[in-house]
């Protein structure tokens, strides 16, 4: 995979077409974005991320880097009881800021 390779992502995340915009170590991964260190998703889907590249995508249009399901799968449940549909929609838009770019494992990306 190289700089600016179109992808699209398998798994993780709401399914997106982007570029690769950089290849790192997971290391380094971890300084940018410090929630993948701690309860990563990916350590769920990909167990083995860690061994290979985090790849910083930039997608063709602004988005949300992970979908509603796989956010309310981190989010304790006590936080949720007692919540409406609209209560949780808007819980979601207010932590899940739309993004241009975003790191994904290496083994959830297919050139496309």
């Amino acid at each position: 995979m190289r700089l600016n390779t179109e992808v699209v992502t398998k798994k993780t995340g709401c399914p997106t077409v982007g570029y690769v915009a950089g290849i790192m170590t997971p290391e380094v991964a971890e300084t940018i974005s410090p929630n993948i260190k701690n309860g990563c998703p990916w350590d769920e889907v990909y167990p083995q991320w860690r061994e290979k590249p985090v790849i910083w995508v930039r997608f063709k249009k602004p988005q949300r880097p992970v979908s509603k399901e796989e956010f309310f799968q981190q989010v304790p449940q006590e936080m949720l009881e007692g919540k409406s549909e609209e209560d949780k929609d808007m819980f979601y838009q207010n932590n899940v800021p739309i993004l241009k770019m975003a790191l994904y494992p290496f083994d959830d990306l297919e050139e496309f």
